[in-house]
């Protein structure tokens, strides 16, 4: 069976949420360790590279890697991408939104300054992305040409994130650890397209979560807790 492997069991949290799951709208959901595969579709053990990442959300959305592949890290259940590596990716089956809520649970090992460090993406498209422009700004172009930027706090290597980017009509947001980054800024409302993580990116990633809606506080405060447990 594709995605054996350590499972972490969500814990019940009140109003009903167990985890993401658990709320409508849900189109794709990396698991930490759980459906990171090898070439063989094996389960990944430590250090191998990761050819699939099957999605928990019941939509097999699942990403895989033909090239420029992660490695598994077993002690932190999530994919690392480091120099030796080279720009690791993973592809994903062509997703688009209206309005949408991204989360990642995402660690950097450095952060460098311009056109790097993406986390969500369009492969085909470059007026699609969301990235850590540098240690204290994240930036985004929603199918448009010009970028829009949040600044943020300060954003440090080695440390573990909850980054979360939401749209609903033409308004954008960011939150980090589920603090409200800068103010919510005017984003266009075309379609965003997203088919790809990773690219020019130095670090591990733990979770991959998005709904196709924007979440309520109440539901965004329940992934963010979810989150901040694994």
């Amino acid at each position: 069976m594709l995605g054996l492997g350590n499972s972490v069991s969500a814990s019940q949290y009140l109003g009903g949420f167990s985890d993401p799951t658990s709320l409508s709208g849900l189109q794709i959901w990396l698991k930490n360790d759980t459906g990171i595969t090898t070439a063989s579709s094996a389960a990944a053990s430590d250090g191998d590279k990761v050819y699939g990442w099957a999605d928990a959300s019941g939509n097999e959305n699942d990403a895989s890697a033909s090239s420029q592949r992660f490695e598994y890290i077993a002690s932190e259940g999530g994919i690392l991408s480091t120099p030796a590596l080279g720009n690791s990716i993973l592809n994903l089956p062509q997703l688009t939104f209206s309005d949408f809520s991204i989360f990642m649970k995402i660690k950097f090992s450095s952060i460098s300054s311009g056109a790097s460090d993406i986390f969500a993406l369009d492969k085909d498209n470059t007026v699609n992305f969301f990235r850590i422009q540098n240690a204290t700004q994240i930036k985004a172009k929603v199918n448009y040409s010009s970028a829009t930027s949040w600044t943020t706090s300060t954003i440090s290597v080695d440390t573990y994130y909850n980054i979360n980017v939401t749209r609903t009509g033409s308004s954008g947001s960011v939150y980090i650890d589920g603090v409200q980054q800068d103010d919510t800024k005017n984003v266009n409302s075309n379609t965003f397209y997203v088919d790809r993580i990773g690219s020019v990116f130095n670090g591990v990633i733990k979770n991959f979560i998005v709904y196709d809606r924007l979440l309520t506080d109440d539901e965004r405060a329940d992934v963010n807790t979810f989150m901040a447990g694994i």
